[in-house]
């Protein structure tokens, strides 16, 4: 609260007693043909598909012409689009799935198919999503989401708990006018958060420097500080908004005040809309000089929160018209906060359809969600650029042109929305090509038919990149098997050598254990949960479903850190 204020508001509001005594577009067309209607339950469907993936949430059978499946999600936790992607891969199987409906997506630009193998690699680094997994490597179709009006409307600037915080205690102060006794003690509250935020004014700049300072850095330190500030911060606020206090929903909502409080994770787009509007109403009764700026602050927020749920509206009007055309069932892919009204939007309409939750975003502990993939700061930032998500060597020598928008990434980004599709981009055409040229040479390096390995029609080459078999050497265990290869790499623009890099290859076992590519995103999935892994794994390239990679820019820096011996 800026110093001052409170005290501004018990001389505003001894003077106003009897003043409160009164007191779209359409999205891109989604074309269908309709299908005969039947009997459909959707949750016979999906149970036998969850196994370590998910767990059913609220549904329901009717009539229709395919079930409808609804995979609500933290758009910045890498786990449960690898959990997302088994169910789905599960359904796949099942049945061939007619559209997913993406969240974030105004329309779906055109793009390259690759191979399940390759979009298997790029998944679980992070790359694209699961719905971008099964449109590449599957071809399923996509189906935009949201309007461009939706879409587009900023993210609030003004800081919602502060807002909440001053407002409830602006309301203590009204309750209080006559009792001079509730007035002091409200008034010593007031100037007891001042000086409790006084004591983090100097952590708050220290934290905000490092995470606005530039370069493609994963900034885990300055963003766990970041969420630990907000989260005292909190705390501190918390105080004006005391239980009975008629804003103590609100804050709750919107306000978590330890990093174990999942009630504002939980809450929905609705509620807090709710939440805003009896606040604007209050902060608008109050004197201009005390609520003006308040009601301007809240109003942004209300007014994005309003956008989000007319996006709601428009995916649940997209799912209901592809499942119309039948019969292949169709996904929501949406962020948890719209589950909600997505729900009541399908009952209106009386269709089959069933929420499907994953396990990381059901579990009680909130270290599980933030230990499985979540990503860090500046890899929020990358992957709202539409960058690749991982800051290491190869992917940074992978964007070449775009070199300097990725070493501009900031630590923190600055919307709470969907990010929007990769797929068309040309550095992720370019990485799965790359990608798949370096699994073929793989599979001849470990195939054991000599070294090099012979060369195929074309060389060692394609139009992403090359690799030179002359200038590389494997690496044996004590057995004399090749357990790595290491190899020069050149990464192609436009045809031309851009960059060189070298390449350490092994297999990747905890993604060997089964042929099946439900069998891997298993083990991928398994592999996230645990908290030492998924920080391991962040400094590997993921190649396809056998084998992951680390780049170097040295041979030299490779054989030292993948302790072979030099020539």
């Amino acid at each position: 609260m800026p110093k001052g204020l409170f005290s501004l508001a018990l001389v505003s509001l001894a003077l106003m007693p009897l003043a409160l005594a009164g007191c779209g577009d359409k999205p891109t067309e989604n074309h269908v043909t309709p299908s005969a209607a039947a009997r459909i339950d959707p949750a016979a469907i999906a149970n036998p598909l969850l196994g370590d993936a998910a767990v059913l949430g609220e549904n329901a059978a009717a009539d229709g012409t395919a079930p409808i499946f609804v995979l609500p999600e933290n758009h910045t936790a890498v786990g449960e689009q690898l959990e997302q992607a088994l169910f789905l891969v599960r359904l796949q199987s099942h049945k061939a799935i007619g559209g997913i409906v993406l969240e974030g997506a105004t329309k779906i630009p055109k793009f390259d198919r690759f191979s399940p193998d390759v979009a298997f690699g790029m998944l679980a680094e992070g790359d694209i999503s699961s719905a971008e997994f099964m449109a590449a490597g599957y071809g399923v179709p996509l189906i935009p989401g949201e309007t461009a009006a939706s879409y587009n409307v900023d993210d609030p600037k003004s800081d919602l708990c502060s807002a909440i915080a001053q407002l409830a205690s602006y309301d203590a102060l009204v309750n209080a006018q006559g009792d001079e006794k509730a007035i002091a003690e409200v008034r010593a509250r007031g100037e007891n958060l001042n000086a409790r935020l006084d004591l983090f004014e100097g952590e708050a700049k220290r934290i905000a420097t490092s995470l606005a300072k530039p370069g493609a850095s994963e900034c885990p330190a300055a963003s766990a500080q970041a969420a630990s500030f907000a989260t005292k911060h909190n705390a501190i606020l918390a105080d004006l908004v005391p239980e009975g206090s008629r804003f103590r929903g609100a804050f709750s909502r919107s306000c978590p005040v330890n990093a174990a409080d999942r009630q504002a994770d939980d809450a929905q787009i609705e509620e807090n809309i709710e939440d805003l509007k009896a606040l604007v109403e209050f902060a608008g009764q109050l004197p201009a000089q005390v609520g003006g700026e308040i009601k301007t602050g809240l109003e942004g927020h209300l007014k994005f929160l309003e956008s989000r749920a007319a996006s709601t509206r428009i995916m649940v009007e997209q799912a209901v018209k592809a499942a119309g055309g039948g019969p292949g069932p169709v996904v929501m892919v949406i962020g948890a906060a719209h589950t909600a009204g997505v729900v009541a939007g399908l009952k209106i309409a009386n269709v089959p359809f069933a929420v499907i939750k994953t396990n990381i975003q059901t579990a009680n502990d909130k270290s599980e969600s933030v230990n499985s993939g979540k990503m860090t700061g500046g890899e929020v930032a990358r992957k709202y650029g539409r960058l690749p998500l991982r800051n290491n060597l190869f992917n940074s020598s992978l964007i070449g042109a775009d070199g300097e928008r990725y070493s501009a990434t900031k630590c923190a980004a600055d919307s709470s929305k969907k990010y929007e599709i990769t797929l068309d981009q040309p550095w992720n055409k370019q990485k799965a090509m790359t990608y798949g040229l370096m699994n073929n040479f793989a599979r001849a390096g470990f195939g054991g038919g000599g070294w090099p390995p012979d060369e195929p029609p074309g060389g060692w080459s394609n139009a992403a990149a090359s690799i030179d078999p002359s200038r590389g050497e494997l690496k044996r265990d004590a057995q004399g098997r090749v357990v790595g290869l290491l190899f020069p790499l050149t990464l192609k623009a436009d045809g031309a050598a851009q960059k060189e890099v070298y390449i350490y290859m092994e297999k990747d076992n905890a993604a060997t254990k089964s042929g099946t590519t439900e069998g891997k995103l298993l083990e991928k999935v398994k592999e996230k949960r645990d908290p030492a892994k998924s920080k391991e794994v962040r400094t590997e390239l993921f190649t396809g479903m056998e084998f992951k990679a680390r780049s170097y820019e040295s041979a030299e820096a490779a054989r030292r850190s993948e302790q072979m011996s030099t020539r």
